[in-house]
């Protein structure tokens, strides 16, 4: 059987229409059609089958008739988003000429083989091709037949590597460590880099070719057989340390890092070497230094803690188990609330809403913690943030110190300092705290506040004629039956002397207040039985009403003040109410302030030096100058009658500045006409307590060419405490001038050791009102005890004003208190006096004799 192919044709034959039919044998071409088939479909099968893309497309215009899948694989199109568009419509090409370039050869009739070409992905990533192309006959088109490999990711290794070989070449010749490329097998050198040469001391030109052996590198050829030892155990070496000789002889600690590397089928030894001398030294005093704060630490008493950014512990010294009593390990993880009794847990989260700013330092925070077995300690906390490189805060790292002993001592003084010792009343510190009190309640209850102001007539006559223990015995009573007299709520308090406040609260009428104050006045009347003597004595109350008098405290105190003078001026033993007759007393006030503007001008004031001695062996140590007004009329001015007019007018100002430039002249000049250089202290007033103190200070002291250790400068305690924070920058200037500062009248506020420890302070001086009754009562001797020991733990000078009597020497002696000064030993005098009697070596303490040597 053979296949033919019938053809039929019509035509006319004889006039009839007929059909003729042809027969054709078409056998070969069906063979040829069959094999054309076989082969057509084993080409679609490797075109659809094969790994590599390929595409087929219109030589003309250049449009796919046909891409296969691993085509679509590589450029991300679809087969049906690809056939029908060109490669420039796909944006395949990213150059263009690399197109052109490729269509030119095979219309050159050329094929095109292994080119490399860069081509962009449906998803706009660029990739490197390589392209095979020619052209072909695809069902009748003249078309171009193209097979691509993506050799992205070795174009990219080849690049990696490339840039790794630059980065090497890079590192080796600007790395700031030495580096040396040497043969395993006999050492010598290939290649140094500029830091070996700088090293060593050797140019690249001189070495290359010879070994370090040649060269006498190595110190001790112990070090090279450790090294050799090494390197047979493994490939590479780590940290290892030797000593090296340089070109001129010197010694260097070096730090090797080495291991084998292959180059050209050679074995060689990249090593890398570290000058560490100088870390080395610095490591040794790195380590004596923190031998050294360690034992200042434990010297102190403090421990060290660190903490994360959730104030967690991450490290606590070995020393909090002699605080807390906890081992370092049961303390880390844990936060410093944990050891707080609830109650200060809240105290001292508000302490540091109020005081502290997140990434500050931390200043003297004190808290309650409970120790491990059970007991409540103090501590004084100070800490510093620590940041990473980036500025980020890690935690926090500071200091921890046991203070109890110096708190409980801080609350006896302050107990002790808020009652009169005598009496056991309130002082005036609690008498103001509760007068501002009584104030603020009646203005919410819209009531009347009294203050009478009670003062002892002739009392001075008594305590004269019969002693200091009689007129002491006289105040007690007078305080107890003042006290019946009291309702709950009134407060009753002894300023001092003979001076007795009673403040009274919600009051109806301002008559009610004289009607106590004659109860007061009829009470003391009575007589007394002291000692074996019948006392009569009678009393003067001054009273002031607010709101009617005075706003505040300060004026209703100095109303009631003036108000009992009135009645001490009117026969005494009788009460007078403040009323503006007595502010015609202020126009006295006012001519004195007038006169006192050209005091200075007319050279009527002066200074007298009232001496300081070393309580131990009696040495003059230092001199007070004291401002003294010789008025014309007047006479002798005392200074608690023009200063608190100076104060009150701001004249305090400019003659707190003469008295300053004047005493630092006085010290000068002595310390360079005799020889004798004394220490001077100059009392400082509240209104010269300014940002410009420190520039008024150093312009005096140069005035006057006056060392500014040889001067002193006097604030009181109630002045100083005002305004802590913002007196702290301006003690510290004065502190960097070279001045020492002295808090005066110490005792009679209140200040805590958190504040002391801030401030720049050198000595404290005790007022005269503890040491007045030091010799008969315990608690004034307690309170001066515990002052000397806390200035002792701040290592600060201690001075006892107002040493009448040996027997008070004798004592604030025994009390380790170092200074002395007051009648006992002698009277203020004037700068002439003074020269004569001390400089000259001409006076001494009454209990030594004279010393020509001055401390």
């Amino acid at each position: 059987e053979v296949p033919v192919e019938i053809v039929f044709s019509e035509m006319q034959l004889d006039g009839e229409r007929c059909f003729v039919g042809f027969l054709r044998n078409i056998e070969k071409r069906k063979s040829a059609e069959q094999a054309l088939r076989k082969s057509e479909e084993r080409f679609a099968g490797v075109f659809t089958s094969s790994p590599g893309p390929i595409n087929v497309a219109n030589f003309g215009t250049g449009i796919y008739c046909e891409v296969n899948p691993a085509w679509c694989d590589v450029f991300g199109w679809s087969r049906e988003e690809a056939v029908g568009k060109s490669s420039v419509d796909l944006g395949i090409w990213v150059n263009p000429e690399e197109r052109a370039d490729m269509r030119g050869e095979l219309t050159a009739g050329r094929k095109v083989r292994g080119r490399e070409y860069r081509a962009r992905r449906k998803d706009g990533r660029v990739i490197h091709i390589l392209l095979d192309a020619e052209r072909i006959d695809w069902q009748g088109e003249d078309a171009i037949l193209v097979q691509t490999t993506d050799i992205t990711a070795l174009k990219t290794a080849e690049q990696a590597a490339r840039r790794s070989d630059e980065r090497f070449a890079k590192v080796f010749h600007s790395s700031p460590d030495a580096i040396v490329i040497s043969r395993l097998s006999d050492g010598v050198y290939v290649d140094v880099n500029d830091a070996w040469e700088k090293l060593c001391g050797y140019a690249r030109k001189d070495v290359i070719g010879t070994s370090a052996l040649d060269l006498g590198i190595w110190v001790d050829p112990e070090d090279r057989r450790k090294l050799i030892e090494h390197m047979k155990q493994g490939a590479t070496v780590r940290d290892f340390e030797f000593k090296l000789r340089r070109k001129d002889g010197s010694e260097a600690l070096a730090l090797m890092s080495a291991e084998i590397i292959e180059e050209g089928g050679e074995h060689l030894l990249l090593a890398l070497l570290m000058d560490i001398t100088e870390k080395k030294r610095a490591e040794v005093q790195l380590r004596e230094s923190e031998r050294r704060f360690a034992d200042v630490l434990e010297a102190a008493g403090e421990y060290v803690w660190e903490t994360d950014r959730e104030s967690r512990f991450t490290f606590v010294s070995a020393r909090v188990e002699k605080v807390l009593g906890y081992k370092p390990e049961e303390i880390i993880g844990k936060k410093s609330t944990d050891f707080m009794p609830a109650e200060e847990v809240e105290r001292v989260r508000l302490w540091f809403r109020k005081h502290h700013t997140q990434g500050k330092p931390i200043h003297a925070l004190e808290h309650v913690s409970i120790t491990k077995d059970g007991r409540r300690i103090w501590q004084l906390v100070s800490g510093v943030p620590v940041f990473d490189a980036a500025g980020n805060r890690l935690g926090n790292r500071g200091t921890g110190l046991d203070i109890t002993e110096r708190k409980l001592a801080e609350q006896r003084i302050e107990e002790l300092a808020t009652r009169d010792s005598l009496t056991q009343l309130p002082n005036r510190r609690l008498l103001t705290d509760r007068l501002s009190q009584g104030i603020l309640a009646a203005q919410r209850n819209h009531s009347l506040l009294a203050v009478l102001f009670v003062d002892l007539d002739r009392f001075k006559t008594i305590n004269d004629s019969l002693g200091h223990s009689a007129g002491d015995a006289l105040l007690k009573e007078v305080a107890a039956r003042l006290g019946t007299l009291m309702r709950k709520g009134d407060t009753l308090a002894r300023l001092g002397g003979d001076e007795f406040v009673v403040v009274l609260d919600q009051l109806r009428e301002p008559e009610d207040a004289g009607a106590v104050a004659q109860k007061l006045i009829n009470a003391v009347s009575e007589p007394f039985q002291i000692e074996g003597h019948l006392l009569n004595t009678s009393a003067s109350v001054g009273v002031s009403v607010f709101p009617n008098d005075a706003q505040d405290s300060a004026t209703l105190l100095r109303n009631a003040d003036m108000a009992m003078y009135f009645a001490k001026e009117h026969g005494r033993h009788n009460y007078q109410f403040y009323s503006q007759e007595m502010n015609a007393r202020a126009m006295d006030k006012l001519a004195m302030e007038s006169t006192l503007r050209l005091a200075v001008d007319k050279g009527e004031l002066e200074l007298y030096y009232h001496p300081k001695f070393r309580l131990a062996d009696g040495m003059l140590v230092g001199a007070e100058a004291l401002l003294r007004w010789r008025h014309p009329t007047l006479g002798l001015v005392a200074p608690t009658r023009f200063i608190p007019v100076a104060e009150e007018s701001g004249l305090i100002v400019p003659i707190g500045e003469w008295v300053l430039a004047q005493a630092c002249r006085q010290g000068g000049d002595w310390a360079r006409r005799l020889k004798r250089p004394l220490p001077i202290a100059v009392n400082l007033s509240v209104g010269q307590f300014n940002k410009s103190l420190a520039r008024t200070v150093r312009g005096a002291l140069i005035g006057a060419a006056l060392d500014p250790s040889l001067l002193e400068l006097e604030i009181t305690e109630s002045l100083l405490m005002k305004n802590v924070d913002e007196h702290v920058d301006t003690l510290r200037q004065l502190s960097e001038l070279g001045v020492a500062i002295a808090i005066d009248d110490f005792g009679t506020g209140y200040s805590s050791l958190a504040y002391l420890r801030r401030l720049h302070i050198d000595t404290l001086k005790i007022d005269q009102s503890f040491v007045r009754d030091v010799e008969n009562n315990l608690d004034d001797a307690a309170i001066i005890e515990a002052i000397v020991a806390m200035a002792k733990s701040l290592k600060l000078t201690v001075v006892a004003e107002g040493v009448e009597t040996a027997m008070q020497r004798r004592i604030l002696h025994e009390l380790a208190c170092d200074q002395g000064q007051g009648f006992y030993f002698t009277e203020p005098l004037t700068a002439g006096e003074f020269e004569s009697r001390y400089l000259r070596g001409t006076g001494s303490d009454p209990e030594h004799p004279p010393r020509q040597q001055l401390h």
